[in-house]
């Protein structure tokens, strides 16, 4: 865990489930489904049709954690590049390899935080 006062990522998405007077956030943010692969439920969802382009193309991901967007958009074919500086199983970059992997999803994952800034100057659209 990070410092007494505050929760890591990972701390955050263990623990937020087991509390009742956290279960909205935590549904909100698919941490209730991390082993069904949340991206089942973005996919093809109001939300995510109503922030992406008709035409598909490529997609930028960046932060990535747990890869719901990622691979909710590479499930309706975009091309997807998910960049995430945290390699963690849980809410890194391993957390969107193995559903990817599993499910056959082509998706190019780059471990780089520090690319983020420079490839948010060159993009125009944030989905998330």
């Amino acid at each position: 865990m990070g410092s007494s006062n505050f929760l890591d990522s990972e701390d955050a998405v263990r623990r937020l489930p087991g509390h009742p007077e956290q279960a909205d956030l935590a549904r909100a943010a698919y941490f209730h489904q991390l082993k069904s692969m949340p991206a089942r439920r973005y996919h093809g969802s109001a939300e995510l049709r109503r922030n992406l382009p008709k035409q598909l193309g490529r997609a930028f991901d960046l932060g990535v954690g747990n890869g719901t967007l990622s691979l909710a958009s590479a499930a309706d074919g975009w091309q997807v590049t998910a960049v995430e500086p945290d390699p963690s199983a849980l809410t890194g970059t391993d957390a969107i390899r193995a559903p990817a992997r599993n499910t056959g999803t082509r998706i190019d994952v780059v471990e780089a935080g520090h690319l983020v800034s420079f490839i948010c100057e060159k993009e125009d659209r944030d989905v998330g």
